[in-house]
C-alpha cells in the first residue's frame, strides 16, 4: 500500500472526530465536511518526517512494522499541532 494512503486510512476517522468542525468555514453548509490542512500541507508532514527519522518514502510492505509504527506516531503528533479547516467539497 501507498504510505500517505496508509497513513490517511490509519487515523482518518481518529483525527477527524477531534479536528473537524460542524460547519464548513467558508459558507456554513453542514453537508459533504472535509478536514483540510490549513498551515502545512501533508505532504510536507510527511517528507519532515522521513527526513527526521533519515527514511526514504516507500510502499508500506518495504517498510519494518516498527518504521510504520515511528512513522504514523510522529505523523499523527505533527498533525494535531498544525492547524485545520473544515471545509465542505
Amino acid at each position: 500500500m501507498n504510505l500517505r494512503e496508509f497513513l490517511r486510512d490509519e487515523w482518518k476517522d481518529y483525527i477527524r472526530a477531534f479536528l473537524i468542525k460542524d460547519k464548513c468555514e467558508e459558507c456554513g453548509t453542514v453537508e459533504n465536511l472535509e478536514l483540510h490542512h490549513a498551515s502545512a500541507r501533508f505532504e510536507e508532514l510527511l517528507f519532515e518526517t522521513l527526513r527526521d527519522l533519515k527514511l526514504k518514502e516507500k510502499d508500506t510492505d518495504e517498510y519494518k512494522p516498527k518504521e510504520l509504527e515511528l512513522i504514523s506516531d510522529i505523523m499523527l503528533g505533527r498533525q494535531m499541532k498544525i492547524v485545520h479547516k473544515t471545509l465542505c467539497k
